[in-house]
């Protein structure tokens, strides 16, 4: 201990300071090893989260994704229809029931051009749905993201396939 007026060594025990006599002025020091350390605070655990994709959109690119070869299909249809009415238009002359069913196609390739503007209404809403999630941090869900961008090619090309085979089959009837 230690006299805290003048500052003396005094033995722990006693109550008073030889070197000024002052009664109970000394005050206990302690060891550096005894000193009270803060008390920590409160550890907050952080836990590494992996970020799980959001599926926004999954199912448009989905659905999408299976309207887009159903319009294949029912453009294939049409080429091949389109192909053997032609073919036989050349060959045995136009009859009424031939223009008939170059007609029907027709409707098979308009029905097969609306499946694709379908499809490529479900991929932009898909795209959207996936941007809005990006723009909240979440990261991209790659299968609607692949699964949208097949689905929009697959549209756009067939799209464009028939438009100019549309043109071509109009040019033979004019």
């Amino acid at each position: 201990m230690f006299c805290v007026k003048c500052g003396k060594q005094v033995e722990h025990d006693e109550r008073l300071c030889n070197e000024c006599q002052q009664a109970e002025n000394a005050q206990k020091v302690q060891p550096v090893t005894e000193i009270e350390q803060e008390k920590p605070t409160e550890v907050t655990v952080c836990r590494a989260e992996t970020a799980v994709a959001d599926k926004r959109g999954f199912g448009y690119a989905l659905a999408a994704i299976i309207v887009a070869p159903i319009a294949w299909i029912m453009g294939l249809i049409f080429v091949s229809e389109i192909q053997y009415g032609i073919d036989a238009m050349l060959r045995f002359g136009a009859d009424a029931a031939s223009i008939y069913e170059m007609a029907l196609n027709g409707v098979n390739a308009i029905a097969a051009i609306v499946g694709c503007i379908i499809a490529l209404v479900l991929c932009t809403k898909a795209f959207n749905e996936q941007n809005e999630a990006l723009k909240e941090g979440v990261p991209r869900h790659n299968p609607t993201h692949v699964l949208a961008l097949v689905s929009r090619i697959l549209a756009i090309c067939f799209i464009a396939m028939i438009g100019m085979l549309l043109l071509d089959t109009v040019e033979l009837f004019l």
